[in-house]
């Protein structure tokens, strides 16, 4: 399961993370390498959430650009 997180630079420095094809929900790290692992960690997050409340999940959108970054699951 792959989806497109945004990666907006934040003012202060770093990253605020946040994954569109959910609309809601936001992360924020220091560096590009701890973004990349609160985005999985987000996307565990909302992803459960959607789960446990027995919601479907968003559908894939391909989102390009210089800001985003896909994030993928890992196996587990």
């Amino acid at each position: 399961m792959e989806y497109a997180a945004l990666f907006e630079p934040a003012e202060e420095g770093g990253f605020v993370i946040a994954i569109p094809d959910f609309g809601w929900g936001v992360s924020q790290a220091d560096t590009e390498e701890e973004a990349r692992d609160m985005a999985v960690a987000l996307l565990e997050t909302l992803i459960q959430e959607h789960i446990r409340k027995g919601e479907p999940l968003p559908k894939v959108t391909k989102l390009r650009g210089k800001k985003y970054r896909s994030i993928r699951l890992p196996a587990l």
